[in-house]
């Protein structure tokens, strides 16, 4: 079964000057800290706590192979 990851991305400056509340369980990137937060459909972005490396392992391990993870993760490294 193919998988696709779709992670909504913006810099640190935007996601605070728009501030949304993402959907129950959306991946948003933040490409100024290379950070990610995940959304639970009740808080704005800037009261979601950033995903530590133990979460982010846990859904590349369920959501795709390593490769494919780091080439859409890593590339705003």
């Amino acid at each position: 079964m193919s998988v696709s990851l779709r992670i909504r991305r913006d810099t640190e400056a935007r996601w605070l000057e728009n501030d949304p509340v993402p959907h129950q369980g959306e991946l948003c990137m933040d490409i100024t800290n290379h950070k990610i937060k995940l959304g639970d459909g009740f808080n704005e972005w800037s009261k979601l706590s950033y995903m530590n490396s133990e979460e982010v392992s846990s859904i590349r391990e369920e959501y795709g192979n390593e490769t494919d993870f780091i080439l859409n993760y890593e590339l705003f490294k």
